[in-house]
């Protein structure tokens, strides 16, 4: 049986890396006005703990019915997966998920009307924008 210590240790790993990476990235673009993750992180927290949250409920929910995205895709959205059983919840795909979750609550964001504008993108809280 695997533990679930390190599905949460996965998961969270990969929200570690893609919120690091996504920070890098806008730390090295020019046109942002921080020069390091650090500046990054602290103008965008909220906005970053927010998106975690809403992530990590979408994991829970995962958790509880491996069957939710796949009755979500086809039902909801009315995307056929075209899956024949559902995608278990190993550390692997644990771990996928945290990397990929912020891509995929962008994408929930952009087809559930209700979402839009109710999850922050993290792009608002800049130094910029407070003058």
């Amino acid at each position: 049986m695997i533990h679930p210590r390190l599905l949460w240790l996965l998961y969270y790993a990969g929200q570690a890396i893609s919120i690091l990476g996504r920070a890098a990235a806008s730390a090295s673009s020019q046109f942002t006005p921080w020069n390091s993750v650090r500046e990054y992180i602290k103008w965008h927290w909220p906005a970053l703990v927010f998106r975690v949250f809403a992530c990590t409920m979408g994991f829970l929910l995962w958790w509880n019915n491996t069957a939710f995205f796949d009755v979500l895709m086809s039902s909801q959205l009315g995307v056929n997966a075209g899956l024949q059983k559902s995608i278990p919840l190993t550390p692997a795909t644990a771990g996928i998920y945290g990397l990929l979750s912020d891509v995929l609550l962008d994408w929930a964001c952009a087809k559930i009307p209700f979402l839009k504008g109710r999850i922050p993108n993290g792009s608002s809280g800049s130094p910029s924008a407070s003058t």
